[in-house]
């Protein structure tokens, strides 16, 4: 017999479900929508969403997998168990919950189910933790969607467990049937021979083949050739009851069409345990793959415009690194000065007349090592050297020991793509 119910039985079961494929929280949303006092109040797409979401949403129950990128599921159930501790962790997982189980349930989690077994097991897990969340340690339950003998009551010696199991075989029927019709990936089923046994609509759709075409042919139907033997090794490992992840080949379709996929294959076990098939997962990453090999591409091109500038560069170094090998063979001193009146190179020559070393003046303002006497202002000299491109005339420079020496001077404007930047 049911109990009264308390206030916050009569709320809805707040529930939050995180996995990074779509097509496993379309399935898992459709089941539990089977219960008229359960509420999906959000989804999460990896590990790190699933942690925002329940401190934003604070749910009741979170139905978590622990392959997901960024976070794995094991870490993201430390992170709310210690940060949402209201919120009840359901594990959901592809891993045999002998392998896994343990630590799940150390990383906080509270039930743990394969996703072989979701249609079987799901409902009753999540109701067991929904319970906890309303009466933790007490008797009291959630108002439960049973049949009724017509009068509104459970019959008699029918406990709310047994109408349960009633009931999963046609929740199991609605979960599968919205994983085949609802997904954008193409999902197949063949036997332990190859031969396709189930075909989709979205598998329609990216091969071309109808289903009536597809199922009772060989998988190899849609496998280029020079990839049968990866065929055979698939169903080796399918044999042995491995699962294959993500990954990324190639299909062809009916009109011949070579399609990259990523796949992600499993065993699929009859009442028994018996390994009988395998199921699989393609997704169509052709427009992903383009757009990899067209990053691909522009680096390359890029890379190879570097290299031509990092030669060209390299050339017009040694050219100048020669020039100036050359100007510091002249007896004369050569300068430069940029516009700021900076000194941007200083021969050989230049060295002995004045005595300063080069590493002495670099960048040091010409004034302040020669102190030049112009015999008109300098402003004037410039003004000619930019309007004719050069002068000349006698100077008084001094050296670096103080004393003063009259110089023959030749100007001539130093200038790059029509832009002057100095004066030689």
């Amino acid at each position: 017999m049911v109990g009264a119910e308390a206030p916050r039985a009569m709320q809805p079961v707040r529930i939050l479900i995180a996995d990074d494929h779509e097509v496993v929280r379309r399935g898992v949303r459709s089941l539990l929508k089977s219960r008229a006092d359960w509420e999906v109040c959000g989804e999460a797409v990896d590990g790190r969403d699933a942690v925002q979401k329940a401190k934003e949403l604070n749910p009741d129950v979170i139905v978590m997998d622990i392959g997901m990128p960024y976070l794995n599921g094991l870490e993201a159930a430390r992170v709310i168990r210690k940060e949402v501790p209201q919120s009840e962790i359901l594990i959901l997982s592809q891993h045999e919950a002998a392998e896994m189980r343990p630590a799940a349930l150390q990383a906080g989690a509270r039930e743990y189910i394969t996703k072989s077994d979701v249609a079987r097991d799901l409902l009753a897990a999540v109701e067991s933790l929904s319970r906890q969340v309303v009466a933790p340690g007490s008797s009291q339950q959630l108002k439960t969607s049973v049949p009724t003998n017509g009068g509104g009551k459970i019959p008699s010696g029918i406990s709310t467990s047994e109408v349960a199991l009633q009931k999963r075989p046609e929740e199991e029927r609605a979960w599968l049937a919205s994983i085949v019709e609802s997904s954008d990936d193409a999902i197949i089923s063949k036997n332990l021979d190859g031969i396709i046994t189930s075909w989709n609509a979205a598998a329609e759709r990216i091969f071309e083949y109808t289903a009536e075409e597809a199922v009772g042919q060989p998988v190899k139907l849609i496998i280029p050739v020079e990839r049968h033997e990866e065929e055979n090794r698939i169903l080796d490992r399918l044999r042995n009851g491995e699962r294959i992840d993500h990954y990324e080949s190639v299909r062809v379709s009916k009109s011949g069409r070579r399609i990259d996929v990523s796949l992600t294959i499993s065993p699929v076990r009859n009442a028994e345990g018996k390994i009988v098939g395998g199921s699989k997962i393609a997704r169509d990453i052709t427009e992903r793959k383009q757009v990899e090999e067209a990053l691909r591409r522009i680096h390359d091109e890029l890379e190879l415009r570097v290299r031509e500038r990092t030669a060209e560069l390299e050339r017009r170094t040694m050219q100048v690194l020669e020039q100036a090998e050359l100007l510091d063979l002249a007896n004369d001193a050569i300068f430069v000065r940029n516009l700021d009146g900076r000194i941007t190179y200083w021969n050989r020559g230049a060295e002995r007349l004045y005595g300063w070393a080069r590493s002495e003046v670099l960048g040091e303002l010409i004034d302040d090592c020669l102190k030049t006497r112009f015999p008109r202002p300098f402003s004037e000299i410039a003004a000619e050297i930019l309007r004719t491109g050069s002068w000349q005339g006698r100077l008084i420079h001094s050296t670096k020991g103080g004393q003063r020496v009259t110089v023959a001077s030749r100007w001539s404007l130093w200038s790059r793509d029509g832009k002057p930047l100095g004066f030689l």
